[in-house]
């Protein structure tokens, strides 16, 4: 019954992902929507935090290298806007060196590349209860 409850948490959810990378995009959108209520896509940092600005987000799940402007500088700006922001990065780095810097940047938690979708749900859970 609490997992029940707990996905249906995830349907009032609004949520921006920002991935540069269209096929993952695609992958990645197509599960969410099934969990979460909304669900606004950017390309790149730039286009994120646009969007960031024009909309209230409760989660941010974002990949780091991107063009335009890349997710650390990004989540610092948004962060400046909206402090209690709950972010998720997605990343193929998991040197201590880089999480630190992500942490310091505002990221509450991180998905290793490949995404295991399960975990990306555990995830959002933990973070936005």
């Amino acid at each position: 019954m609490a997992v029940i409850m707990d996905l249906e948490k995830l349907k009032q959810l609004n949520v921006l992902y920002i991935e540069d990378e269209l096929d993952l995009q695609e992958v990645t959108c197509s599960f969410l929507v099934d969990f979460i209520g909304n669900i606004v896509v950017a390309n790149n940092g730039e286009d994120a935090l646009s969007k960031f600005e024009d909309n209230k987000f409760d989660l941010i799940i974002t990949d780091i290298n991107m063009p335009k402007l890349n997710g650390v500088d990004m989540m610092r700006q948004m962060r400046q806007i909206q402090p209690n922001l709950k972010i998720i990065v997605t990343t193929a780095y998991n040197h201590e060196e880089k999480l630190k810097e992500l942490s310091d940047a505002g990221m509450n938690e991180y998905i290793m590349k490949p995404i295991d979708f399960t975990k990306l749900v555990e995830t959002i859970l933990k973070i936005t209860d």
